[in-house]
């Protein structure tokens, strides 16, 4: 088996002084170059215009856990290996680890905090013995102008997943997920959704991809039909009060009935004060549509805010939801 040195570590955790303990201990250990983040965000930033040998994160981190960091390595087919950390129970270390290694990331071990020098030694050898058949390159920028031509050529589309009941274990509905396709290749959310929540193209990107997956909904099988289409919503449309007509008038133009629609809206997406939002909210409501906070317990939302907020759903997000 070919053999690699180790240079390039990132070390993922919440808590200063706990990266600071890791830095000085890989110190000890050898020469090597250390990057730091402190959530699964800031990490995957960083991942996507730096190459790392190895990386070690934490599962429960404020803001955008490891969950989430993972979620978006399994999306780029990561090849570097992976030591997940944790304070929580061995069963959901366990858990996690099965689900990494069942999406093909390459999970060196997972285990519970503390992690001892002979631990980053030992790690720092299975690293070492991989053989790595190719290194993962920067993903892309892509330009405001770049994503303006995209959606104005019709480059944007909605990729439907499937969602199981899983008492039935039967199709229940589909989420219609945002990509870019362009000459084969697909263009992951990771690579543009950011840009598009800097610019004013979040609206128009929005209603490309709710027009594709309305046209290609209402193509499905009658049997098919009367499942629940998901579409996700940015918090900063919902600022625009023409949304809730301009979905209901496209959904009537599809054949589609509103209570066949659920809009999923992140909860980072959601203000501390959400006032802004509930006429939106309850207009949709009103026109029958479902309504879901995604990603819940990664951002703002409260027990109190939920008493405001007139959602059907939570959605709390795991490795199955990628």
């Amino acid at each position: 088996m070919v053999t690699k040195e180790i240079r390039s570590v990132l070390i993922v955790d919440d808590q200063a002084v706990i990266r600071k303990i890791f830095s000085k201990s890989l110190g000890l250990l050898g020469q090597y170059t250390i990057a730091e983040a402190a959530d699964g965000l800031e990490a995957f930033e960083l991942i996507k215009t730096n190459h790392f040998d190895l990386i070690f994160c934490d599962l429960n981190m404020p803001v955008k856990d490891g969950l989430y960091l993972l979620q978006r390595l399994i999306e780029l087919q990561y090849a570097t290996p992976i030591v997940l950390f944790s304070g929580e129970d061995q069963s959901l270390l366990n858990s996690a680890k099965v689900l990494a290694t069942h999406y093909h990331l390459n999970i060196l071990g997972i285990v519970p905090k503390p992690i001892t020098s002979d631990m980053l030694q030992s790690f720092i050898k299975q690293a070492a013995s991989i053989n790595k058949k190719q290194y993962q390159t920067p993903l892309p920028d892509i330009t405001e102008h770049d994503l303006k031509d995209y959606i104005v050529n019709g480059h944007v589309k909605a990729f439907f997943q499937p969602q199981y009941n899983l008492l039935t274990n039967e199709i229940c509905g589909f989420e219609a997920l945002a990509r870019i396709v362009d000459n084969g290749q697909i263009i992951l959310p990771s690579q543009f959704i950011n840009k598009a929540e800097e610019t004013d193209l979040i609206m128009p990107l929005t209603k490309a991809v709710i027009n594709d997956a309305f046209q290609y909904f209402s193509m499905l099988k009658p049997e098919y039909k009367k499942l629940n289409l998901s579409i996700n919503l940015s918090g900063k449309l919902l600022d625009d009060e023409t949304i809730p007509h301009w979905l209901e008038e496209t959904a009537a133009i599809h054949g589609i009935n509103n209570d066949a629609i659920t809009c999923e809206l992140t909860e980072t997406a959601i203000p501390s004060n959400p006032s802004v939002m509930i006429v939106a909210l309850l207009r949709l409501r009103m026109m029958k549509f479902k309504l879901s906070i995604d990603d819940f317990g990664t951002g703002f939302a409260s027990l109190e805010q939920l008493h405001m907020l007139p959602f059907n759903e939570l959605k709390m997000r795991s490795l199955l939801c990628c």
